[in-house]
């Protein structure tokens, strides 16, 4: 909490209202980066609207359904990129970035634990299932 240029975090929100053990879904979230974030951890940040308000929410995962995912991307220039940014040993940050083709994808995840930092609160939700990938590719007219 602390800046207010932060959205609020669903998952801090849905928190409030749901325990761990629920299974939320979501339809058609557009992804454009994947962040490489720990040994066996993956992230991704959205933003999300529930009634009229503009929520962040981020979506964590691990190896097993970043290759799940990977598995169901048709675009072969994304799919090599993807794995050749992800696929690799942890040893630091890395971020793929793909805003010209992003991915809308089904999501189902539940609650994950409080995280506090020195400058916002928020709750992870885990991807339990990743199905329905679309690819898009953004048409830019000069």
């Amino acid at each position: 909490m602390g800046n207010d240029n932060f959205k609020p975090d669903l998952g801090l929100a849905l928190s409030e209202r749901y325990s761990q053990e629920i299974t939320h879904h979501f339809y058609s979230i557009p992804l454009i980066e994947i962040l490489h974030v720990g040994n066996n951890l993956f992230s991704t940040m959205v933003g999300y609207t529930v009634e009229e308000v503009d929520f962040a929410v981020s979506f964590d995962f691990d190896n097993k359904l970043l290759i799940e995912l990977l598995l169901q991307i048709q675009n072969k220039g994304l799919k090599e990129y993807l794995e050749n940014v992800l696929l690799k040993e942890f040893t630091g940050p890395e971020k793929a970035v793909f805003y010209e083709t992003p991915i809308h994808v089904d999501i189902e995840a539940r609650l994950g634990n409080l995280v506090k930092s020195k400058y916002e609160t928020f709750v992870p939700l885990i991807v339990e299932k990743f199905e329905n990938v679309i690819e898009k590719q953004i048409i830019r007219i000069t």
